[in-house]
């Protein structure tokens, strides 16, 4: 995976974190069950362990990206 979309996936996985907050803080201050936050809770599990999957694939990938930058002659300044 290339390392724009890397970022991308992890991006698109924390705002769905962020958007299970509220449940999360619900569950945990009791007003939902255990039952109903158990889906919940493995989908937030998966895009956690997703994240850190992808941040691992992070520095190869940007080590990739920043000589495909320097072989088309793209420099920072």
């Amino acid at each position: 995976m290339k390392f724009q979309e890397l970022n991308w996936e992890i991006s698109v996985c924390k705002e769905k974190l962020k958007e299970t907050d509220y449940q999360a803080i619900k569950h945990s201050e009791g007003l939902i069950s255990d039952e109903e936050y158990e889906p919940i809770k493995a989908k937030r599990e998966d895009w956690r362990k997703q994240i850190n999957e992808y941040q691992a694939l992070l520095p190869e990938a940007e080590a990739e990206y920043l000589a495909e930058l320097e072989a088309e002659g793209v420099q920072d300044d």
